[in-house]
Protein backbone atom coordinates (compact mmCIF):
# COMPACT_ATOMS: atom_id res chain seq x y z
CA UNK A 1 0.00 0.00 0.00
CA UNK A 2 1.52 3.48 -0.70
CA UNK A 3 1.51 6.20 1.35
CA UNK A 4 -1.04 9.27 0.77
CA UNK A 5 -0.22 12.71 2.31
CA UNK A 6 -1.92 15.84 1.52
CA UNK A 7 -0.65 19.12 2.69
CA UNK A 8 -2.73 22.57 2.68
CA UNK A 9 -0.26 26.24 2.28
CA UNK A 10 -1.90 29.98 3.08
CA UNK A 11 -0.14 31.99 1.25
CA UNK A 12 0.02 36.33 0.25
CA UNK A 13 0.90 36.59 -3.51
CA UNK A 14 0.11 39.76 -5.77
CA UNK A 15 -2.01 41.12 -3.35
CA UNK A 16 -4.66 38.16 -2.93
CA UNK A 17 -4.66 35.27 -0.40
CA UNK A 18 -3.91 32.28 -2.20
CA UNK A 19 -4.88 28.23 -0.92
CA UNK A 20 -2.09 25.58 -2.12
CA UNK A 21 -3.04 22.17 -2.14
CA UNK A 22 -0.83 19.20 -2.69
CA UNK A 23 -1.70 15.44 -2.56
CA UNK A 24 1.20 12.90 -3.09
CA UNK A 25 -0.17 9.43 -3.60
CA UNK A 26 2.42 6.25 -4.33
CA UNK A 27 4.98 8.83 -5.78
CA UNK A 28 2.48 10.95 -7.75
CA UNK A 29 1.98 14.41 -7.15
CA UNK A 30 -1.15 16.37 -7.70
CA UNK A 31 -1.62 20.30 -7.13
CA UNK A 32 -5.00 22.47 -6.66
CA UNK A 33 -4.46 26.39 -6.41
CA UNK A 34 -7.30 28.62 -4.53
CA UNK A 35 -7.60 32.20 -5.17
CA UNK A 36 -9.61 33.02 -1.22
CA UNK A 37 -9.52 37.07 -1.49
CA UNK A 38 -8.66 38.16 1.61
CA UNK A 39 -6.73 37.38 4.52
CA UNK A 40 -8.76 33.91 5.79
CA UNK A 41 -9.35 33.15 9.20
CA UNK A 42 -8.56 29.36 10.77
CA UNK A 43 -12.80 28.47 10.82
CA UNK A 44 -13.23 29.72 6.96
CA UNK A 45 -10.55 27.91 5.90
CA UNK A 46 -11.98 24.97 7.50
CA UNK A 47 -15.42 25.39 6.78
CA UNK A 48 -13.74 25.81 3.25
CA UNK A 49 -11.61 22.93 3.22
CA UNK A 50 -14.98 21.07 4.12
CA UNK A 51 -17.69 21.76 2.13
CA UNK A 52 -15.53 22.75 -1.36
CA UNK A 53 -13.22 20.22 -1.15
CA UNK A 54 -14.68 17.24 -3.11
CA UNK A 55 -15.50 19.87 -6.16
CA UNK A 56 -11.86 21.03 -5.90
CA UNK A 57 -10.21 20.74 -10.15
CA UNK A 58 -6.54 18.95 -9.15
CA UNK A 59 -3.65 18.87 -12.08
CA UNK A 60 -2.30 16.38 -13.65
CA UNK A 61 -0.11 14.13 -11.54
CA UNK A 62 3.64 14.56 -11.43
CA UNK A 63 6.30 11.85 -10.91
CA UNK A 64 7.57 12.91 -7.45
CA UNK A 65 11.65 11.49 -7.39
CA UNK A 66 12.14 9.42 -3.93
CA UNK A 67 14.78 11.21 -1.30
CA UNK A 68 18.62 10.76 -2.55
CA UNK A 69 21.38 10.50 0.03
CA UNK A 70 23.36 13.77 0.67
CA UNK A 71 25.54 14.32 -1.83
CA UNK A 72 29.16 16.39 -2.76
CA UNK A 73 27.95 19.96 -2.33
CA UNK A 74 29.67 21.37 -5.45
CA UNK A 75 28.41 18.26 -7.53
CA UNK A 76 25.37 19.19 -6.04
CA UNK A 77 25.04 22.67 -7.23
CA UNK A 78 26.60 21.58 -10.91
CA UNK A 79 23.56 19.32 -11.08
CA UNK A 80 20.73 21.87 -10.11
CA UNK A 81 22.54 24.39 -12.27
CA UNK A 82 22.31 22.19 -15.26
CA UNK A 83 18.38 21.18 -14.50
CA UNK A 84 17.74 24.89 -14.21
CA UNK A 85 19.31 25.30 -17.76
CA UNK A 86 17.58 22.16 -19.36
CA UNK A 87 14.40 22.12 -17.51
CA UNK A 88 13.11 25.81 -16.18
CA UNK A 89 12.35 27.52 -12.79
CA UNK A 90 10.08 26.58 -10.25
CA UNK A 91 8.81 23.31 -7.51
CA UNK A 92 7.01 20.46 -8.59
CA UNK A 93 4.22 22.00 -7.35
CA UNK A 94 4.42 25.04 -9.90
CA UNK A 95 4.76 22.43 -12.81
CA UNK A 96 2.06 21.02 -11.90
CA UNK A 97 0.15 24.07 -11.79
CA UNK A 98 1.62 25.08 -15.54
CA UNK A 99 0.29 21.85 -16.49
CA UNK A 100 -2.83 22.49 -15.19
CA UNK A 101 -3.19 26.04 -16.84
CA UNK A 102 -1.59 24.66 -20.27
CA UNK A 103 -4.23 21.84 -20.15
CA UNK A 104 -7.10 24.64 -20.19
CA UNK A 105 -5.45 27.09 -22.39
CA UNK A 106 -5.73 23.46 -24.89
CA UNK A 107 -9.47 22.75 -24.34
CA UNK A 108 -10.44 26.87 -24.34
CA UNK A 109 -8.45 26.96 -27.61
CA UNK A 110 -10.88 23.64 -28.67
CA UNK A 111 -13.62 25.15 -27.72
CA UNK A 112 -13.28 28.40 -29.64
CA UNK A 113 -11.85 26.87 -32.99
CA UNK A 114 -15.66 24.60 -32.52
CA UNK A 115 -17.33 27.94 -31.65
CA UNK A 116 -15.88 29.53 -35.32
CA UNK A 117 -16.53 26.87 -37.08
CA UNK A 118 -20.02 26.74 -36.50
CA UNK A 119 -20.63 29.99 -36.72
CA UNK A 120 -19.03 30.40 -40.29
CA UNK A 121 -21.76 26.85 -41.25
CA UNK A 122 -24.18 28.96 -40.01
CA UNK A 123 -23.01 31.62 -42.49
CA UNK A 124 -22.80 29.88 -45.09
CA UNK A 125 -26.36 28.23 -44.67
CA UNK A 126 -28.01 31.91 -44.27
CA UNK A 127 -25.99 32.68 -47.61
CA UNK A 128 -27.66 29.22 -49.48
CA UNK A 129 -30.93 30.03 -48.41
CA UNK A 130 -30.86 33.90 -49.36
CA UNK A 131 -29.29 32.48 -53.27
CA UNK A 132 -32.33 30.17 -53.02
CA UNK A 133 -34.94 32.80 -52.38
CA UNK A 134 -33.33 35.41 -54.86
CA UNK A 135 -33.57 32.61 -57.51
CA UNK A 136 -37.22 30.85 -56.82
CA UNK A 137 -39.69 31.58 -59.42
CA UNK A 138 -37.51 33.69 -62.20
Amino acid sequence: MGQISLSFRVYFDDGVWVGLFEETNQGFLQVCKVILGTEPQTEELLQMIQKQYIHLKWSPSVVVKAKERKQNPKRLQRMVKHQMQTLGLGTKSQQALQLLHEQMKETKKQKTKDNQLFIKQEKFAIQQRKRKEKHRGH
